[in-house]
């Protein structure tokens, strides 16, 4: 998870904590519950653990408009939009519909406190009880985050804990232990959404081109000068019957002059720079120019490893085909892949 994400989080988390839960642990200071003596340690702690069940609320970034049957209601505050959901919710559906619609929501997911917590203070590595905790009622800690855990998935998670006499009293800060992994993965799915062709026209050709219906044409009715004109040069030429506009830089020139040899003549060392011919269309038309193509595809990845699906877009500069496998890299905790980060195309 990078850091940019973290402060997102860290963002949303702070808006959820005085707008929907005002006390909870695992995102506030260290708390301490009493009826302990001895000296407190604040040291990291780490446990493996699962989500039990989310909270009915859904964070998003920004001022989002989402209706649906299950939205309680909808508050916005702070640039987050907080969404409420009623108790009958699917909450994996409502978040899965916002990852469609292109945005970046964040769940409030329950993980199970388990009995015993690892806690290093040094060089030790202290086995500490979560008891005081849990007899408070205390039985789970709330976790913001930006993918769907599944219930039944075993996560490492660490955080920063205070304990007495090896009996935890609080918890802060608590994070999924995830990092990258490359993984064979298998491109089940393709789905071409757009297909653009960038044809770069030669100065002396762009009044031969025919533009196609629907297509865009960026005429370069203009000359760079590799050298900046001086004074005396931009007097001598500035009357050119060809010249529409003059600076140092660049000359604006008449749509219909195309002689580039008289502009060496009069200018010296010049730069022409090419018209650009953007068409849209599935297969680019065979024209004698050279071109650049981009596709931009609706994508399923399957993780080979443990068969779970990823949809995204990815935008390419070569046409893709669906039943082949590449590699990607996954955002990973104990094995499990949490977000597809990037997949690598194989070479031709």
């Amino acid at each position: 998870m990078d850091k940019k994400t973290l402060i997102k989080i860290g963002v949303l988390f702070s808006v959820l904590l005085f707008l929907v839960q005002p006390f909870f642990f695992g995102g506030r200071p260290p708390v301490f519950l009493g009826g302990e003596s001895g000296e407190p340690i604040t040291a990291p702690i780490s446990f493996s653990s699962r989500v039990v069940s989310y909270d009915p609320v859904i964070l998003v970034e920004g001022n989002v408009s989402f209706s649906d049957n299950y939205v309680a209601s909808s508050q916005f505050s702070g640039n987050v939009t907080i969404i409420r959901l009623t108790a009958d919710a699917d909450i994996k559906a409502l978040y899965a519909r916002l990852k469609e619609e292109g945005y970046k929501p964040v769940l409030v997911a329950n993980v199970l406190l388990p009995e015993q917590v690892s806690q290093t203070f040094g060089v030790n590595r202290l086995n500490v009880s979560t008891t005081p905790l849990r007899r408070q009622g205390i039985v789970s800690l709330k976790f913001p985050t930006p993918y769907y855990l599944d219930t039944s998935t075993s996560l490492t998670f660490s955080a920063i804990g205070v304990s007495i006499n090896n009996r935890l009293h609080g918890v802060s800060n608590l994070t999924l232990s995830a990092q990258e992994e490359r993984r064979p993965a298998l491109l089940k799915e393709l789905l071409l959404l757009e297909a653009e062709h960038t044809f770069k026209i030669p100065w002396e050709k762009r009044n031969e081109v025919e533009v196609p219906e629907g297509a865009e044409y960026v005429r370069k009715d203009m000359v760079k000068f590799l050298v900046p004109l001086n004074a005396e040069t931009l007097k001598r030429t500035a009357s050119l019957p060809y010249i529409r506009s003059l600076s140092p830089e660049f000359a604006l020139v008449d749509p219909n002059f195309t002689n580039s040899s008289q502009v060496v003549n009069d200018f010296g060392a010049v730069s022409f720079p090419p018209s650009l011919l953007k068409i849209s269309s599935e297969e680019a038309p065979p024209l004698p120019y050279p071109k650049t193509s981009s596709y931009l595809y609706s994508l399923k990845v399957v993780d080979l490893s443990t068969g779970k699906e990823f949809e995204t877009t990815y935008l390419s500069n070569k046409r893709l085909e669906a039943n082949q496998t590449i590699n990607a890299t996954f955002l990973v905790s104990q094995g499990v892949p949490l977000e597809l980060v990037s997949i690598e195309e194989n070479p031709n």
